[in-house]
């Protein structure tokens, strides 16, 4: 690694093509927030970039290039090159950390690339007093104001911490429908409709109409109002993602023994439970009937299966058209319970999926939708923005069932050409 003291273009050679590429956005970033300060080292601990100007004033910011931050010198906070070896293996940190009567909250983490096996730490610095500054400065806002920012803050370092979660999917990301599509819709989800992007609109809304004074500031009651909407569907979206992360992580269910008399009940009383739901398509629910089901048995989790059960119905909804009728028929095999659950599709994106070369598997991916609309008049609806199916298929095997999703033509529906099922298979307990 060549190492300059004349441009920052020159502060990682060119012939290392990960460092070359980032150093541009590594200027833009340093001119685009200038109170951010933050260094970067290369794997052998080596800096190749340099922007910590509360500790290095009055020294050429190329002197630091090359050296270890423990070769750095007494103006820097103490930080061992032990922290940045346990970085490299992984392990990122936060301290905050009293130094020369100033307080500094320091993050240090590891940037890797997917296309190749380079790695870079990444050393933030933030003086905490200068936030405390900055948040008494601005006098024209209220402390109500102020509240909200800190909401929003809080809002994205939760998102943050949520999406960790996604290095448990990424060997799914082979399937190019679900790459095409998963991370638009959640964009879509996230910042557009209710949630994060009106959210922000109307902080800026009421920031542009409040009537200010030194102390005080007096905004129109109505966007305060959309505030407080917003402010309420974005907290139950990251909660959803929140629990979504729950059940993901989760690796086993209180399981136990129930009739298949006993699981029929508990999907009859969905169905009552999801009746106000239905009106707002005027949709209905058609149950085949079994007999003989008191002495067969299948291993299930009530609970879990309560929320399969409502997803599904959720999604049947939401994606047939006004009055259609949803179907349940519950099949029994020699060794097997199926539930299937049928309904006809109003959108042609799902009669496209290639079934033959499981494209349907997409489907079960989290934050995978075929239609970009969304509808939220659904608020029994436990896990939106693209997760509800995914949480089925967790679910159903975390209880070693089985889930099939089809798309064939229809052999129930008279004026329907094709139909969507969703089979749900139990293995029965051996009398």
């Amino acid at each position: 690694m060549s190492v300059s003291n004349t441009s920052s273009a020159d502060y990682i050679s060119s012939d290392n093509f990960v460092g070359s590429k980032l150093i541009p956005i590594f200027d833009v970033w340093s001119s685009s927030f200038p109170r951010e300060e933050f260094a970067v080292f290369d794997s052998d601990l080596r800096c190749v970039y340099f922007r910590l100007s509360s500790f290095g004033q009055g020294s050429d910011k190329g002197s630091f290039l090359g050296k270890k931050y423990s070769e750095f010198g007494s103006n820097f906070l103490p930080i061992d090159d032990d922290r940045f070896v346990h970085v490299l293996k992984g392990t990122s940190f936060e301290i905050d950390s009293n130094f020369e009567n100033r307080m500094f909250r320091i993050r240090i983490s590891l940037l890797k690339f997917p296309d190749n096996d380079s790695k870079l730490i990444f050393l933030a610095c933030n003086e905490l007093g200068d936030e405390t500054n900055q948040t008494g400065e601005i006098s024209n806002l209220t402390e109500r104001q102020i509240a909200f920012l800190k909401q929003e803050q809080s809002l994205y370092r939760e998102i943050i911490s949520i999406f960790n979660w996604r290095q448990e999917i990424e060997g799914k990301g082979g399937n190019r429908i679900w790459m095409r599509q998963a991370l638009p819709n959640l964009n879509t989800s996230l910042m557009q409709g209710s949630g994060i992007g009106a959210l922000i609109t109307s902080l800026g809304a009421l920031f542009d109409t409040a009537q200010r004074d030194e102390k005080n500031a007096i905004v129109p009651l109505a966007f305060m109002d959309l505030l407080e909407e917003n402010f309420q569907v974005t907290k139950r979206l990251i909660k959803t993602m929140a629990d979504a992360q729950i059940v993901f992580e989760e690796n086993s269910l209180n399981t136990e023994e129930l009739s298949l008399a006993e699981v029929l009940k508990v999907v009859d009383e969905q169905v009552d439970y999801m009746q106000d739901m239905l009106q707002i398509k005027k949709q209905n629910v058609v149950m085949s009937i079994l007999k003989n089901i008191e002495s067969q048995k299948i291993i299930i989790c009530k609970d879990a299966l309560k929320t399969i059960v409502r997803e599904i119905f959720i999604n049947a909804m939401k994606y047939s058209p006004e009055g259609a009728e949803i179907i349940v028929l519950y099949l029994r095999t020699e060794n097997n319970f199926i539930m299937k659950f049928i309904n006809p599709p109003n959108y042609k994106e799902i009669e496209n999926l290639d079934c033959k070369n499981s494209e349907e598997i997409a489907l079960f991916q989290p934050f995978f939708r075929l239609k970009k609309a969304v509808d939220e008049r659904y608020t029994k609806e436990e896990f939106g923005i693209g997760l509800g199916l995914p949480i089925v298929r967790k679910l159903a095997e975390d209880m070693n069932a089985r889930v099939y999703f089809t798309v064939t033509k229809s052999n129930i529906y008279e004026k329907e050409e094709r139909e969507v099922c969703i089979s749900i298979q139990f293995q029965m307990v051996e009398s």
